[in-house]
């Protein structure tokens, strides 16, 4: 019976130590390390606590833990349709999903999302859309995830770091506040940890006019002091939450020839349309969520949309099911990701500023241009 009671009392010390390593280094307990924390229990009557405390005095603990420097980036200035850097530089929104890497982050630590953000940097995306707070059924946690605010206290404090990890990566990142119903406090709390994160702009809400029951009231909201705002998006084709704030939001997903509706009919949002439907907000637009792979398989499509996007407004969003869920991207989505950045990178930003051309498509969907007043041009051909 003793020895029973002795086999007992070193499982569930074990067991705890082993807890204590996972949580507070990422990892379980080696041998040396259990055999050191196993003696102070047993000779010394260390307890939980006790062995906590000491982890948290060590080297590793504080590598891990202790705030690294804040990288920063150039800040994005909205300029008209487009944005530029405010070192005056050009630039456009090569976006693609990522909604589930702060939750990842918080609940996984930074070495979980750096494979994620090495891929995003490599294959040439310069921002990344990240919700800040959405829950759901079981499908809908199966195919994104979960935050819950309240659920993650440290989320504010920690939302600097985690924007630096991306800009270490080279990264932008566009956060979501709201994808559901409103929630107390968060958006104050957003506007409480972000004026000095150099590397991010924020949107209000996501597909607030799609969702009945996500509806926020959108004027009761102001901008965020010191970030780059937008009131974000309704559902797809719709207009966006008005009055504009500093840009707008658009989306396309699963439209009639989508690939290029992001960049004119955002356009039209900016400029407003030749019917007069459509007031100017004269604001930068982004198209920041699109048809996915999955529900359109020509590549050619996203190759154009971000074309198209890069060349008429602030540019646009890759959109894919390893982007909601953050996480690498299948061998399957590869080509699509490779293709859109190769578009948003064609185009030559020098004539962001051009006159826009809407010209004969002859054997294309559309071809559109933007004009110098020296006569040169940029073309885009959207192809059926």
């Amino acid at each position: 019976m003793a020895i029973f009671a002795s086999l007992e009392w070193y499982a569930e010390v074990s067991q705890t130590i082993n807890q204590i390593y996972r949580e507070e280094l990422g990892r379980d307990a080696d041998f040396g390390g259990w055999a050191n924390w196993l003696h102070h229990a047993r000779e010394g009557g260390k307890d939980a606590d006790w062995i906590r405390a000491r982890i948290r005095e060590s080297e590793e603990w504080h590598a891990i833990h202790d705030a690294p420097p804040l990288v920063t980036m150039p800040r994005l200035v909205p300029a008209g349709a487009v944005f530029r850097l405010d070192t005056g530089a050009r630039v456009t929104a090569v976006e693609c999903t990522d909604f589930n890497l702060l939750a990842r982050y918080l609940s996984e630590g930074a070495a979980a999302i750096r494979p994620v953000l090495g891929e995003r940097q490599a294959l040439g995306f310069n921002m990344l859309r990240v919700w800040t707070a959405f829950s759901g059924d079981a499908i809908f946690e199966s195919e994104i995830g979960r935050l819950v605010p309240s659920e993650h206290p440290e989320l504010y404090d920690k939302l600097p770091g985690f924007c630096s990890l991306c800009a270490a990566h080279g990264l932008y990142v566009e956060l979501t506040a709201f994808t559901g119903g409103p929630i107390p406090g968060h958006w104050e709390n957003l506007g409480r940890v972000l004026p000095g994160v150099t590397n991010v702009i924020v949107e209000l809400v996501n597909e607030n006019n799609a969702h009945p029951s996500a509806n926020i009231d959108t004027s009761a909201y102001q901008p965020l002091p010191g970030v780059i705002c937008s009131h974000g998006s309704n559902g797809a084709e719709a207009v966006p939450p008005r009055p504009p704030w500093d840009y707008e939001t658009f989306h396309t997903n699963d439209a009639f020839e989508w690939w290029r509706k992001g960049g004119h009919n955002g356009m039209e949002l900016s400029q407003g349309d030749a019917e007069g439907q459509i007031p100017p907000s004269h604001k930068p637009v982004m198209a920041n969520e699109n048809t996915r792979p999955d529900h359109d398989r020509n590549v050619d499509h996203h190759q154009d949309a971000a074309a198209a996007a890069a060349l008429l407004i602030a540019g646009s969003c890759f959109h894919s099911v390893s982007g909601k869920k953050s996480a690498p991207f299948s061998d399957a989505e590869r080509p699509f990701a490779e293709a859109f950045v190769r578009g948003a990178r064609s185009v030559n930003l020098e004539f962001q500023e051009g006159q826009y051309l809407r010209e004969e498509p002859g054997p294309y969907l559309r071809v559109y241009s933007r004009v110098l007043p020296d006569g040169r041009r940029e073309t885009v051909r959207i192809r059926k």
